[in-house]
């Protein structure tokens, strides 16, 4: 696994800490499996967003690119819903989504 930033950008990045498998019941390990899907499915999307910039995508075209599946898209939208209460997303209409540049990204083309 790798984890950047673009030159501009700043980052915070937190890693669950993965200990032994005999200090882990199952229910843990799928608990950060699954925690740690979801953190890759939202830097896809940020990812995918930011491919797209300035151009808006819509959720279904996000989520198939994200492959989000059909049972987990509420869970996609409280993500992107989440990420736009952070600033880094906005909803332009309803189901369509652009990312956000913050000031220190902002540059003339």
């Amino acid at each position: 696994m790798a984890v950047a930033t673009s030159r501009n950008t700043k980052g915070q990045w937190e890693f669950a800490e993965i200990m032994d498998e005999k200090d882990l019941n199952k229910s843990k390990r799928n608990k950060i499996k699954l925690s740690l899907l979801w953190l890759a499915k939202k830097q896809k999307m940020l990812q995918v967003l930011e491919d797209a910039y300035p151009i808006s995508i819509t959720t279904d075209t996000l989520f198939r690119k994200c492959t989000v599946k059909q049972g987990d898209t509420i869970t996609a939208v409280v993500m992107l819903k989440d990420m736009e209460k952070k600033g880094l997303v906005r909803e332009v209409e309803k189901g369509v989504w652009i990312r956000m540049q913050n000031r220190e990204e902002v540059t003339e083309h």
